[in-house]
């Protein structure tokens, strides 16, 4: 059988490999991407196959890796030397030798001159990081209108074809959602990580634990190269894929629309289609769109499209929540936005690291319990002698206050939570609370994850609120979970509450909860003689009183 890659012309010249990064996908190889491309490396991982190679590279890599995990398929197995073709203007490989299992890694292995790094995660933290990037991606290729559009527009075929072939052999074929989803993602991960282990010698293989740190420091000594003067590029975590998957959509998109019968969505204009595309992602009733500041020409250009685009979404039928997400935007445009983003009364968060911008253009009634929540919770512990009335003078609680995180891996970070708690002369909040709609469950828990790691133990638990609307039934479930930090300093999932609406069998009023310590509020700052370990209850039963009301404002009852 003929294959994509034997239909390729010979390279005049093979770049030899110098490091391959064997780690799978979501364990920090989109920074080792760029970071490589500033050690003077040419690195070929999934971003170059996809935006470099596009079509021809896509379709030979997904030959290889349907020829690699299906034997039945008639196609032969890619070997070293069909693998040097493909990427020949390359001399580094990251992420895609995990696509094409061990035995083609143990081909470079066998050149000792080649550095062959591995960087792991916690298993179950990693499933959960796959279903919300790649899983996001799995969901869009079966829902309209990428169902229809990517008969349409051969690239985009190829492009879900390709990821929901690689999701499919590390989910062993099933779907997200699906019994045994997760576990087979954890149980194929560990299982190649082990054969990693066990295929590269121990002397030329790098393994890094993400959750020890990764940056210039681990991966310089190892290449024998200097540390360079440029910070190490940040992650991709779930919303900065969503937003480069989301824009690569919408570009196909506007190809496959050209080249098909615009007919099949007559009725959508330009904002509902983009509706229809992140639905997925956010829900029935809410809406994310993502555009990118690298489109827009100039600052005043993009203040017209931001201001444009907040009248747009608040006309926009059947939306109760609203949010604009915009990538590359320059500190020196933001100067004069901010005013007209008050005036318009959308809330903002700008990160001066990753340069997003964050629009909430039309919040839910929702959307700002937590805040009424954490007071009234506040007011119940000094009714109940739980707090004294000095320890309640102690607490500041404020909404959408900026944090600039002061050191540590996300120095220079600034995260403004819906809810902060803090006490006097305290650089970080001590307690944050973050809430959002369905879609946006893995960045609430990512965010989870920086307070608690960036703070460097000053941020003592992050609660998280999560609703799912049900279009259908007028109703909407929601789930709270609290993050503290294990012994080592990680992020630990210490409660969650999967039920807020009804109340739960066997559970009786007031004795479901959110579990505080004085310890986690107070810390060194505890009156003597009180007990650091008396619980400080958030109470379910007032949330679900205070949402219900919001609920039903909007005209959704709870589930």
């Amino acid at each position: 059988m003929s294959r994509a890659i034997d239909r390729l012309a010979e390279p005049a010249e093979k770049k030899k490999k110098k490091v391959i990064v064997a780690s799978s996908s979501r364990t920090g190889t989109l920074g080792l991407y760029f970071a490589m491309k500033i050690l003077g490396y040419t690195p070929y991982h999934m971003y170059e196959v996809a935006l470099v190679q596009g079509t021809p590279g896509m379709a030979a890599l997904l030959e290889a890796v349907i020829a690699e995990h299906n034997r039945l398929s008639g196609i032969k197995r890619f070997d070293k030397g069909d693998l040097d073709k493909l990427t020949a203007d390359y001399d580094c490989l990251i992420e895609i030798p995990s696509f094409l299992g061990p035995a083609l890694l143990d081909e470079y292995a066998q050149d000792p001159e080649v550095k062959i790094i591995l960087t792991e995660r916690d298993p179950d933290r990693w499933a959960k990081s796959v279903n919300g990037t790649a899983g996001f991606v799995v969901k869009a290729a079966a829902s309209f209108p990428l169902n229809v559009l990517k008969h349409f527009d051969e690239e985009l075929g190829i492009f879900l074809a390709l990821n929901t072939t690689v999701y499919a052999v590390v989910a062993d074929s099933t779907k997200p959602g699906q019994p045994g989803n997760e576990a087979a993602l954890r149980r194929n991960y560990v299982e190649y990580i082990k054969a990693v282990k066990n295929t590269v010698p121990k002397d030329r293989l790098l393994v890094i634990k993400l959750e020890d740190g990764l940056g210039w420091e681990q991966i310089c000594p190892f290449l024998g190269v200097p540390i360079p003067e440029e910070k190490y590029p940040r992650g991709n975590d779930a919303d900065n894929f969503k937003g480069l998957v989301e824009n690569y959509f919408r570009e196909r998109t506007r190809a496959a629309m050209v080249r098909g019968p615009i007919l099949i969505i007559p009725s959508l204009n330009r904002i509902a289609l983009e509706f229809e595309l992140c639905k997925m992602a956010t829900g029935h009733d809410s809406l994310i769109l993502r555009y990118s500041g690298l489109e827009l020409p100039d600052e005043q250009s993009f203040y017209k499209h931001l201001v444009s685009k907040i009248f747009e979404v608040r006309a926009t039928k059947d939306v109760f929540y609203a949010e604009l997400v915009y990538d590359n935007i320059a500190p020196a445009w933001m100067e004069n936005v901010r005013e007209t983003l008050e005036r318009t009364r959308a809330g903002f968060c700008y990160n001066t690291l990753t340069l997003i911008l964050r629009v909430v253009a039309m919040a839910s009634l929702l959307h700002n319990v937590d805040q009424v929540w954490c007071h009234q919770c506040e007011i119940q512990w000094l009714v109940s002698g739980q707090l004294t009335q000095s320890e309640s003078d102690m607490l500041h609680t404020t909404a959408n206050t900026i944090y600039e995180f002061p050191d540590g891996q996300f120095a220079g970070l600034q995260k403004a939570p819906n809810v902060a708690i803090n006490v006097p002369n305290a650089i970080m909040p001590i307690i944050v609370v973050e809430s959002g709609w369905s879609g946006s469950l893995d960045r609430l828990r990512e965010d989870a994850d920086e307070w608690l790691v960036g703070g460097n133990g000053a941020v003592q638990a992050a609660v998280i609120i999560n609703w799912t609307a049900n279009r259908t039934t007028r109703r909407i479930r929601g789930v709270v979970e609290l993050y503290t930090l294990d012994k080592s300093g990680m992020p630990r999932l210490q409660q969650r509450e999967k039920q807020i609406f009804p109340v739960p069998p066997g559970i009786q009023p007031g004795n479901q909860t959110i579990t505080l310590t004085r310890r986690m509020i107070f810390g060194q700052s505890a009156r003597p003689g009180a007990d650091p370990g008396d619980i400080l209850p958030l109470g379910i039963d007032r949330l679900r009183t205070i949402a219900q009301i919001g609920m039903e404002k909007m005209g959704y009852s709870p589930a």
